[in-house]
């Protein structure tokens, strides 16, 4: 007689490889979800499953019709991993309300405006005077919606670093290369398209000596209220900085300057001089503009 026939084995082992072929896309969704939970900050929060409900989920939907087309040969895989990292993102980019790294970078800045700052607290005793400190009493005598123009070269880094901005203060600069002796028309064309306001020409004194001395002589003229601020240190500071950059010791950057304050007087401006400034002296400059 034959054997009635196994209805089960007992004992049978469990296939492993069958429960991920057929559940793969639920057990990654699961080690997606605990991996956030461990790992993204907030992802548990309120605020995390609002931004799922109303705002992934519509990624998911259309995830979903996307990988349909993709299982079909329609599109190129790329769109899916797009869509799929979008899903993943979006609850890493929800409105925040934690400012630790707010507090962080702000923190990292006023330590780097610290050290950009020794030459400013150490200014009023070192001689020949430092342009770091020009810029810098500049900045605080300066009117709230003055205009500060700079010339290409090293004036471009003291407006940048000790000159503060804000809604009406402003700065002037071509910023490109080549582009020397720009400060003083840019101030011309700044007085006589805002007449009143202060106006504050950073002049590198190779850019002056090579146009600033033609432009002088318009202002003059065109009786356009400017102060220029020549950095007097008788050489191309920022070809010289670039040479020295590049491993070359530096040649062709140094030159012989006129006195600037002499010069101005000559050409019918009011020219001043100084080595070693202080309060009064900007305070005088500013009230002759």
């Amino acid at each position: 007689m034959a054997d009635a026939p196994t209805i089960g084995r007992k004992g049978a082992s469990f296939d492993v490889a069958a429960f991920f072929r057929r559940y793969a896309a639920l057990t990654a969704l699961i080690v997606l979800l605990a991996f956030n939970f461990a790992v993204t900050p907030n992802f548990a929060s309120w605020q995390t499953l609002n931004v799922n409900l109303t705002q992934v989920a519509t990624i998911v939907i259309v995830s979903v019709g996307m990988t349909l087309v993709i299982a079909t040969g329609g599109i190129d895989l790329s769109v899916g991993s797009l869509m799929a990292i979008s899903g993943a993102l979006a609850p890493m980019i929800a409105d925040k309300h934690r400012d630790h790294f707010l507090r962080e970078h702000v923190a990292q800045t006023e330590h780097a405006r610290r050290r950009l700052g020794h030459y400013v607290t150490k200014g009023p005793g070192i001689k020949p005077i430092r342009p770091e400190y020009v810029a810098a009493v500049l900045s605080e005598l300066a009117d709230d919606d003055a205009v500060f123009t700079v010339d290409t070269g090293t004036p471009c880094i003291w407006a940048a670093r000790h000159i503060e901005y804000g809604r009406d203060r402003r700065m002037l600069g071509s910023f490109t290369w080549a582009s020397m002796a720009c400060a003083s028309p840019y101030g011309f064309g700044a007085a006589m398209a805002f007449p009143g306001r202060q106006v504050i020409a950073l002049c590198g004194d190779g850019g002056f000596t090579m146009g600033g001395l033609g432009d002088l002589l318009t202002q003059v003229q065109r009786k356009a209220r400017v102060v220029n601020v020549i950095i007097n240190n008788g050489m191309l500071d920022f070809v010289n900085i670039e040479q020295q950059e590049a491993g070359i010791v530096p040649f062709g950057t140094e030159f012989t300057n006129p006195d600037f304050s002499q010069v101005a007087t000559a050409l019918g401006a009011r020219g001043m001089g100084y080595e070693h400034l202080d309060q009064l002296a900007l305070e005088h400059l500013y009230g002759t503009r």
